[in-house]
């Protein structure tokens, strides 16, 4: 696994200031505690966060949780966090399979901004 931070431009960022974290390669179970410290260094940093999985050749239900609490965390610290639209096909089969792929937000959702409603 590796990854990266990269400023971009987006234009429905409130303060115009967004950040890009990049994953490549493998997100499993032996890897989670590594992913946690990036998760949450992002969170500490980071007020509008992107997360690219477009080159993402493995995951597991544990990333898939991880994301999760990190999401949750952020609307808790009025931040945003969401996924970028262009996934590796094997994170959108594991986020169908795993059950985490929503039609609408959790009862946490402060709006339209649940990460796993996928269209």
């Amino acid at each position: 696994m590796e990854y990266s931070f990269k400023k971009i431009e987006d234009p429905s960022s409130k303060t115009g200031d967004s950040w890009k974290l990049e994953f490549t390669g493998e997100l499993v179970l032996s890897q989670a505690n590594e992913i946690k410290k990036i998760l949450l260094e992002a969170l500490g940093k980071y007020e509008n966060l992107v997360i690219d999985l477009s080159q993402v050749s493995a995951l597991d239900v544990s990333f898939l949780q991880l994301l999760c609490s990190m999401h949750k965390s952020a609307i808790k610290a009025g931040k945003i966090v969401k996924l970028d639209s262009k996934m590796s096909q094997i994170v959108r089969e594991v986020i169908s399979l795993a059950g985490f792929e929503r039609t609408t937000g959790c009862s946490r959702e402060t709006g339209d901004t649940c990460m796993w409603i996928i269209g």
